[in-house]
C-alpha cells in the first residue's frame, strides 16, 4: 500500500463530441518495493472534472499467490457495513506438506490513507485454500471508493491482491404525514359518539314517557 510519486500536468483542447486516446506509462524505478501502489488521474476543464482510479500490483516471480475478489453484492456498501469476499491462496513451491504463512488485509482510500487494518492472522497453507471473509467497514468511513488489500508473506517473500468497493449515501427515507386521512378518521369518530349520544338520550327520553 504505496503512494505513486508521480506528478504531472498535460493540457489539450477537444471539440464537442470529439474524443482522444492518451496513453500513460509508468516505469518502476530501482528498488521499488513489491506491494499495492494507488494514485488518481484528474481530468479537468474549467469547474468540472472526473476522476481516474489507478491501482498498480507491482511484484516479482513467487512461489505463493493470492487473489482477493469482493462479492458483486457487495461492490457497493454504506459506512458501518459489512463486506464479503472470497480468498484464494496459492502454494506453487512444495510438493507436500503444509507451510506456515502469515496473512493479512486492509481497507485503503485513493488519498493513500489506511482506513483500517485488520489483525495479522497466521494459517497453514498446502497446494491451495479457499475460503471467504467477512469485514466490517468502520462508520466513520466517507463516501468514496476504496480497495481492499490482501497480503501474504512466508519468509522474505510476500505477494498483493486486492479488489474495489464503494462506500455510498445512505438514503434518508422522508415520513410524510397525511393530516387529511387523520382529520377524517377524528370527524368519523365524533359524528358515530355524537350519534350515539342522540340515541341514548333519545332512548332515555321515550323510556321516561312510559313510565
Amino acid at each position: 500500500m504505496y503512494p505513486l510519486n508521480y506528478s504531472f500536468n498535460n493540457s489539450f483542447s477537444l471539440t464537442p463530441s470529439s474524443s482522444r486516446n492518451l496513453s500513460i506509462s509508468f516505469s518502476p524505478v530501482k528498488g521499488t518495493s513489491n506491494g499495492v501502489y494507488v494514485g488518481k488521474i484528474i481530468v479537468k476543464s474549467g469547474e468540472k472534472y472526473k476522476t481516474i482510479y489507478l491501482i498498480i500490483n507491482f511484484r516479482e516471480s513467487s512461489l505463493l499467490d493470492i487473489n482477493v475478489k469482493v462479492l458483486p453484492e457487495y461492490k457497493s456498501v454504506y459506512s458501518g457495513d459489512d463486506i464479503i469476499s472470497s480468498i484464494l491462496l496459492h502454494n506453487y513451491g512444495t510438493d507436500s506438506g503444509l507451510i506456515h504463512a502469515d496473512l493479512n488485509f486492509s481497507v485503503i482510500d485513493f488519498d493513500r490513507n489506511v482506513l483500517v487494518e485488520y489483525s495479522k492472522e497466521g494459517i497453514d497453507l498446502g497446494k491451495e485454500l479457499f475460503f471467504t471473509r467477512d469485514f466490517n467497514i468502520p462508520k466513520h468511513s466517507g463516501n468514496g471508493r476504496y480497495i481492499l488489500v490482501g497480503t501474504l508473506s512466508y519468509g522474505n517473500s510476500s505477494v498483493f491482491s486486492y479488489d474495489y468497493f464503494d462506500v455510498v449515501k445512505k438514503p434518508v427515507i422522508e415520513i410524510v404525514y397525511d393530516y387529511s386521512v387523520l382529520l377524517i378518521i377524528i370527524t368519523l369518530m365524533l359524528a358515530i359518539g355524537i350519534y350515539e349520544f342522540v340515541s341514548y338520550r333519545n332512548h332515555s327520553r321515550l323510556l321516561s314517557k312510559l313510565k
